[in-house]
């Protein structure tokens, strides 16, 4: 967009959706951006966040928020941008074992292969598979299904 000036507004403070008021001066929103103190016109002057914070709503802070940084145990999921949070979870192949009864604090396990096994419920990040009795063509030993050899 252009200010009244004709300048070009920064990338990062080209208008999206609504726009929200703020004292005298109707601002449009900064999206990954928070607004400066002053305004041209209807547009706002938008200060770009800095590389590890983001602002996902326009207008609602006057500075950007902090990325989250997943712990050691979980993986990213998607990296933060300007506008938004990073998202921790467990990869393909893995489901969360849960550490609290909210799940705030997990770590990613890898799912059971179920080798030999059917599988009666797939993995997902919710829960680990469930293994069911051996696979046509093989038999129970012990804990394990071992291939018929014929």
């Amino acid at each position: 967009s252009r200010h009244r000036d004709g300048a070009m507004a920064p990338a990062a403070c080209v208008p999206r959706g609504a726009s929200r008021k703020l004292g005298k001066a109707q601002r449009r929103g900064c999206y990954g951006a928070f607004p400066a103190t002053h305004s041209h016109g209807n547009d706002s002057i938008c200060t770009a966040c800095p590389a590890g914070t983001f602002l996902s709503q326009p207008n609602t802070l006057t500075k950007c928020q902090a990325c989250y940084e997943c712990d050691h145990q979980s993986d990213v999921l998607t990296n933060c941008s300007a506008t938004s949070n990073v998202v921790c979870g467990c990869e393909s192949g893995h489901f969360r074992q849960c550490h609290n009864s909210a799940c705030s604090e997990f770590s990613c396990q890898q799912c059971e292969p179920c080798a030999g096994r059917l599988v009666q419920r797939s993995c997902s990040e919710a829960q680990d598979t469930v293994c069911g009795g051996c696979k046509p063509d093989f038999y129970a030993e012990g804990s394990e299904c071992r291939p018929c050899h014929m």
